[in-house]
């Protein structure tokens, strides 16, 4: 049975079974425009924060907002692991691909950061634009959790603010590190996997040395350098096939 198309709605509210609700011009425009869905299409609704209804369009005639009744809804429980991707941003439009990917591989958290070899940034709607790539990729995924993505923060400023409060493993990309599957088994129960991910000039050795001090393991994915999208793809893999075993 095919799956009926996906669209985000960014709030529920107090929505419930018969309850209409409107989807933005941007989703609706996407339903009628580009899917032509009509009243009486059955779509799928979801908030990126586990809210999850089936709905009916009941109106598709205006082309800047579909009406839809929700015919049913759930709420679904937090995925138990995640990964939490701390890394420096990749020159062009890079960093949507990183973001696209992670996201459909079940990122809980994208926190970009500013390195001491970091390149230079631009653009200052960029952080804006990162959410619209997430949402999209959400919705081609079937994932209904969309990943929190931080403005752009220094190093040391991030490092203050989270030396102590972060859980679960904690992962420095380096290619002179351990082998990364040594640190996977034997598995232990974990709600986050943080993995730092630093510039394509490398870190500082200042750098390198606050992040062991602070419980940052050098882990390595193989015997190569990986631009910094490549990386964060493959460490979220690693991590979200431990929520199939």
């Amino acid at each position: 049975m095919k799956r009926p198309d996906r669209y985000f709605l960014e709030s529920f509210g107090d929505a419930e079974e018969g309850d209409v609700v409107s989807l933005d011009a941007a989703q609706s425009a996407h339903a009628l425009k580009v899917k032509r869905r009509l009243a009486g299409s059955e779509i799928e609704l979801f908030d990126g924060r586990g809210n999850l209804a089936l709905g009916r369009i009941i109106d598709s005639s205006s082309k800047n907002q579909l009406a839809a009744r929700i015919e049913s809804i759930a709420v679904l429980a937090t995925p138990p692991l995640g990964i939490h991707l701390v890394t420096a941003i990749p020159k062009s439009d890079r960093m949507e691909t990183l973001i696209d990917m992670v996201t459909q591989l079940g990122a809980v958290r994208i926190t970009p950061v500013i390195f001491e070899r970091s390149v230079k940034l631009t653009g200052s709607k960029r952080t804006e634009r990162w959410g619209r790539v997430a949402i999209e990729a959400c919705k081609q995924s079937g994932i209904n959790f969309i990943p929190v993505i931080d403005v752009p923060v220094l190093l040391h400023n991030w490092l203050t603010d989270n030396e102590i409060s972060l859980a679960g493993r904690r992962w420095l990309a380096d290619p002179a590190g351990e082998p990364v599957m040594h640190r996977l088994y034997p598995k232990c129960p974990l709600t986050q996997t943080v993995v730092i991910i630093g510039p394509e000039g490398g870190l500082t050795p200042n750098e390198t040395e606050r992040l062991h001090a602070v419980g940052y393991q050098s882990v390595a994915l193989g015997t190569g350098i990986l631009r910094i999208e490549a990386a964060a793809i493959a460490f979220a893999t690693l991590v979200a096939s431990e929520r199939t075993t």
